[in-house]
């Protein structure tokens, strides 16, 4: 916040972004209007005068400093609503940026529970999700579903953008998940999965973010968005490592291949 325009007690104008000058100006003026006060009563004629005269400059002065922090808790106030609005409408944006995400996911998720749930459904057609992802398939055989809710899934776990392990068995990548707890992964699904719970949690905040509200719950709100949005951005570098670290693994095994193919050329 440093936006906030205060003239001080020289009458320079300058920027600031606390209100400690102004308290402690204020602080400091209390203190001087109880010396004065003190002076005067053993002052008389114009000596008299002259500290009233100081005492009207300084209550001036005091109520000058309770506007302006009157006005900073305005200027407070709008900045954070402005961050809060700001915010609801980054939450909006992540519906289009995480899309394919969320539904590799939500993919992932479905099958998991009719499999567990709703074994009958497995013959069934296939789901809204799965035509969905369909449509981003990168192979041909992952665009034709085939003709039940099973062959649906079998079918886009070949494409490489919807294949994940049916478990982390055997996991290589080390991530620390939301509770703080070591995992090892043998995909990102475990990430992708907390990405779209958060992403869920702050679409939930979104009309408290835009509500108007007493101001410390606002604050509140935005505090709470603003620690989703730092976990969102570990979470994005956890995905970026993955993917690296992924792309290596499959380097240094097709080396392997090679290596072991030309040694038998020999």
């Amino acid at each position: 916040m440093t936006d906030f325009e205060w003239t001080n007690a020289s009458g320079s104008v300058v920027t600031i972004d606390t209100p400690d000058n102004i308290e402690a100006e204020a602080k400091q003026l209390a203190s001087r209007i109880n010396r004065l006060f003190q002076e005067a009563d053993n002052l008389e004629g114009p000596a008299r005068a002259r500290k009233r005269a100081e005492l009207r400059s300084a209550f001036a002065r005091l109520e000058q400093l309770e506007i302006d922090a009157a006005r900073w808790n305005r200027f407070v106030e709008l900045t954070v609503r402005e961050q809060a609005m700001s915010r609801a409408n980054e939450i909006r944006g992540l519906a289009e940026s995480a899309g394919t995400l969320r539904l590799v996911v939500g993919l992932h998720d479905e099958f998991e529970r009719i499999s567990a749930r709703d074994p009958d459904r497995l013959d069934g057609e296939p789901s809204h999700f799965q035509q969905r992802a369909s449509q981003l398939a990168q192979t041909e055989k992952a665009k034709d579903l085939g003709p039940t809710f099973a062959t649906a899934f079998e079918r886009l776990q070949l494409d490489p953008l919807f294949f994940r392990p049916e478990s982390d068995e055997g996991g290589w990548f080390e991530w620390q998940d939301g509770d703080g707890l070591l995992c090892r992964l043998a995909s990102p699904l475990a990430i992708e999965r907390e990405v779209d719970a958060i992403i869920a949690e702050l679409f939930s905040m979104i009309p408290k973010l835009e509500a108007i509200m007493p101001h410390f719950q606002t604050i509140e709100n935005l505090v709470a968005a603003n620690d989703l949005f730092a976990r969102l951005a570990i979470l994005q570098v956890n995905l970026e490592s993955f993917a690296t670290q992924s792309t290596e693994r499959e380097n240094e095994e097709w080396e392997c291949v090679r290596k072991e193919w030309m040694e038998r050329l020999k």
